[in-house]
């Protein structure tokens, strides 16, 4: 589900099983904890030029928007790195796509996490070629 999709009847439901301490714990600690006392705003980034072009995004959170592209059936484009200063080499980092081409699935894997930056690579895990058209990939960058 996505944290843009929770309504305020289950964002008032969730915040009302949390006590003050877990509440006091957002901003830079808990990005979930943020959106849940409504001050969250994910981050963006839109690619440019090839699906391989590094982005730069410096928070624990944000949608990246890749350039219109075409996978075929089971094939992964070339990585490309997100260079983000809030992850360290223990980091982990979540992603979920949201496709623009209809009936498409593609996955982004998380690779090469390093202090200040990580490799994504979009792999097809459908069984047709995907339609050229852009993919968010949503992100959650989680320090130990």
């Amino acid at each position: 589900m996505s944290l843009n999709k929770i309504s305020s009847a289950n964002r008032a439901e969730v915040r009302s099983s949390l006590d003050d301490a877990q509440l006091a714990t957002g901003g830079d600690v808990n990005p979930i904890v943020d959106y849940i006392n409504n001050s969250f705003t994910p981050s963006t980034v839109t690619q440019a030029t090839s699906i391989t072009t590094g982005v730069t995004l410096n928070s624990k959170s944000g949608v990246i928007t890749t350039v219109s592209t075409t996978l075929t059936a089971g094939s992964s484009a070339s990585a490309f790195t997100l260079t983000n200063s809030t992850i360290t080499s223990s980091s982990v980092i979540i992603t979920n796509c949201e496709q623009g081409a209809t009936g498409s699935s593609v996955n982004a894997l998380v690779s090469s996490v390093a202090n200040g930056s990580c490799n994504i690579t979009l792999t097809n895990v459908g069984g047709t070629t995907t339609g050229a058209a852009t993919i968010k990939i949503h992100f959650l960058v989680i320090n130990n």
